[in-house]
């Protein structure tokens, strides 16, 4: 069988598990008293628009091109959000951080051993919640940190998951994780694999080099080029065009 022909068959399967879009567009996302989040490019707007109106989300591409921080706002405004399924927002990273293969083996708290990893997410969902409702949101676990190492026997119903960093994750982490996804979920996994840190091939690989094969419930987004969707800083493009041409 060829690529084409598995791909689609693999459509075919696809249509029994399509879900229904709400069609909402990135301009009409306010739905409480903080400013409406507004795309900086045509790509963030693509991006928006998928974690609305898809279950599954996987974003990749250059660095700072807002790919964290785009689903950490949408999560947060799903939480809140009382028309909307969400009901627990949960922020993983892949176990194999920086050679750091187990969490359990550093002091202090799940939170405490997460947090550095995961500071991004977290200031930004602070920023959106405000302090004090982030912190009662974790205490009574409407937040939740989760080592993707603790992934297996769960399953992930009313959550929206962000699995940030993806492109360190191991295929087989990766394939649980999708096993997890249950019903009115999100899930969204972003990464950089040109970034990646780990010595195998990443899981984020192949997952996008099976999207390629297979028609896969999963909404692709891209941030493909330096110039158009990094928004960090000039500096931040400056270097990523650079280390790519350079090829280090």
């Amino acid at each position: 069988m060829s690529r084409s022909q598995r791909k689609e068959k693999s459509r075919k399967n696809h249509k029994k598990f399509e879900v229904v879009h709400s069609n909402k567009r990135a301009e009409d996302l306010q739905i409480w008293n903080k400013p409406a989040l507004v795309p900086k490019n045509k790509k963030q707007e693509e991006y928006i628009n998928a974690v609305r109106n898809h279950k599954i989300v996987c974003s990749t591409g250059v660095a700072g091109s807002g790919k964290s921080y785009i689903a950490s706002i949408l999560a947060a405004d799903m939480l809140v959000d009382r028309s909307s399924a969400i009901e627990k927002i949960v922020i993983a990273r892949p176990n194999a951080m920086e050679g750091t293969q187990s969490i359990g083996l550093l002091p202090g708290t799940l939170e405490e051993k997460l947090a550095p990893w995961l500071a991004p997410i977290i200031e930004t969902l602070k920023a959106r919640l405000g302090n004090g409702h982030f912190d009662a949101y974790v205490a009574n676990g409407k937040i939740e940190f989760l080592p993707l190492e603790m992934i297996k026997g769960r399953t992930l119903n009313n959550m929206f998951l962000i699995c940030d960093e993806s492109e360190d994750i191991q295929w087989p982490v990766l394939k649980t994780l999708l096993l997890r996804v249950g019903i009115d979920s999100k899930v969204v996994i972003d990464g950089d694999v040109r970034q990646t840190s780990i010595k195998e091939a990443s899981g984020l690989q192949q997952l996008m080099d099976l999207g390629a094969e297979y028609y896969l419930p999963i909404k692709f987004v891209d941030f493909d080029s330096w110039e158009e969707h990094c928004v960090r800083s000039e500096e931040c493009k400056l270097f990523g065009q650079i280390f790519e041409e350079a090829g280090v």
